[in-house]
């Protein structure tokens, strides 16, 4: 789970895209499904756009 937080939130500070890394994304969307990940990110920045 750590390592979600790098994953996803790169694309705010560079300009790096995970087209070419299908299983990346997959496990992102899986992560971000989760009901405690969606709760701990409104928690962080209720603001957020993701």
């Amino acid at each position: 789970m750590i390592l979600a937080f790098p994953f996803a939130t790169m694309r705010h500070f560079i300009k790096a895209k995970l087209d070419d890394f299908p299983n990346i994304r997959a496990w992102l969307a899986r992560i971000g499904a989760r009901p405690a990940y969606q709760r701990a990110m409104h928690a962080a920045d209720p603001g957020l756009q993701r």
